[in-house]
């Protein structure tokens, strides 16, 4: 910053006695006057050079009043190019653009799906991943979602993503009895594969489709985005650093009203789309025992099926190695809850919000003494998902959740279906 300067008294606005504005009056003084120096004067163009990072500050949520986080993808790109009609770009920019781009790998979304928001939130975020389509058996409907989520192509097939050579990845956000088909399809394409979980219910079916990604040398995933949150790492940190003593039991819910948020035409109250509450909801209690305990040697499930014929509430025993028993309900009607405990023979820990994790923490309790609370920094678990397979896509990193992974989900959701079917 430059010296000050001092100079003479100059005319200031006065205000009259009763508070009003005044006249001109001559009001005797110095001002200071700055002369700013270089680092000043090129502050304009330290913010153009950071306009680039904007589009990865976390989303914000368009019903408490803020922006939509992914209407103006496009806009975003704004600064790159200076103000006024037929301005230049800025090539510098533009080039650090490139260069991120470069090294982000392209995904496309199969469907128009609400979860979408979370995917495009996390990528958003991130400079490792850059969703550039979506498509939609509706060809208006794919123009709209790309124009209103800032996304450069849209087609009116699957087919037609899959066919772009720029798309080196897919989401697969379709309902649960179309994931193996289209996952099979975009392996067939060559493409890279999340698919939203559950993966299917047939564990027949998951082995051909890891069977098929091996020998293209694809990666395929199952989207258990929580198990990427820093909250699921620091609870198997706490386990293993023997927190609770020997575990004996670990419980899991996960149960919301569907009826209420989500209209009784949702998909999946459609046994035919395989709804139900134990895909839905209860893979993720399944997922949060398997983290704890392992796979399990035995389970036994009790449900009600609701008017549609899908099973609006489920419950199931498992049985694990070392003499772990664990236990979860989920459901379909009845208020939003969730929760994993894990109850050892000296202390027990509790992880509140474990599946989607709004308000991370972890609570240690012991006997006698009050709780400890264990805090957890937020993250995104759909960012760190997508990173996650993105760098497996590129080589530089395992990936979390693969083959052994979404195996055991199918086959333990499997036995639970069989074991709580009506006897014939």
């Amino acid at each position: 910053m430059g010296k000050p300067e001092l100079q003479p008294g100059v005319a200031l606005f006065g205000r009259t006695a009763r508070g009003g504005r005044g006249a001109r009056a001559a009001a005797a003084g110095l001002v200071v006057v700055l002369r700013l120096g270089r680092r000043r004067r090129d502050r304009a163009a330290r913010e153009r050079a950071r306009a680039l990072d904007r589009r990865h500050r976390p989303p914000r949520d368009a019903r408490r009043g803020h922006r939509h986080p992914h209407r103006a993808r496009r806009r975003r790109h704004g600064p790159l190019r200076r103000r006024g009609h037929g301005a230049t770009p800025d090539a510098r920019l533009r080039a650090a653009r490139a260069s991120r781009l470069a090294v982000s790998v392209k995904w496309g979304l199969l469907s128009t799906a609400l979860i979408n928001e979370a995917i495009l939130g996390g990528a958003a975020e991130s400079f490792e991943v850059d969703v550039i389509a979506v498509a939609s058996r509706d060809e208006a409907r794919a123009r709209s979602y790309a124009d209103e989520h800032g996304l450069e192509r849209s087609y009116g097939s699957y087919e037609g993503l899959l066919a772009d050579p720029d798309v080196e990845a897919v989401y697969v956000s379709l309902p649960n009895s179309l994931h193996v088909e289209w996952t099979l399809r975009a392996l067939e394409a060559g493409k890279h594969v999340l698919v939203e979980k559950p993966f299917s219910k047939h564990p027949d079916q998951i082995e051909e489709a890891f069977d098929r990604a091996d020998a293209a040398g694809l990666v395929l995933s199952e989207g258990f985005m929580w198990r990427h949150h820093p909250q699921a790492h620091r609870l198997t940190e706490l386990i293993a650093s023997g927190v609770a003593g020997r575990v004996r039991v670990v419980r899991t819910a996960f149960a919301f009203d569907l009826a209420t948020e989500r209209g009784t035409g949702d998909t999946r109250f459609d046994p035919a789309l395989d709804g139900g509450a134990l895909m839905d909801v209860g893979c993720y209690c399944i997922s949060g025992l398997r983290l704890v305990a392992g796979d399990p040697e035995r389970a036994r499930g009790e449900q009600v099926v609701g008017p549609s014929g899908v099973d609006v509430v489920f419950t199931g025993a498992l049985a694990f190695g070392d003499e772990v028993v664990g236990h979860f309900d989920c459901g379909f009607i009845v208020p939003r809850r969730a929760m994993l405990e894990v109850v050892g023979d000296e202390a027990t820990i509790l992880v509140p919000d474990p599946f989607t994790p709004r308000t991370p923490g972890i609570e240690v309790v012991r006997p006698g003494n009050a709780p400890e609370s264990i805090p957890i920094e937020p993250a995104s678990s759909y960012r760190l998902e997508l990173e996650n397979v993105s760098a497996a896509i590129r080589g530089e990193a395992s990936l979390l959740l693969g083959r052994e992974d979404a195996i055991s989900q199918a086959r333990t959701i499997d036995e639970l279906y069989r074991s709580a079917a009506p006897a014939a």
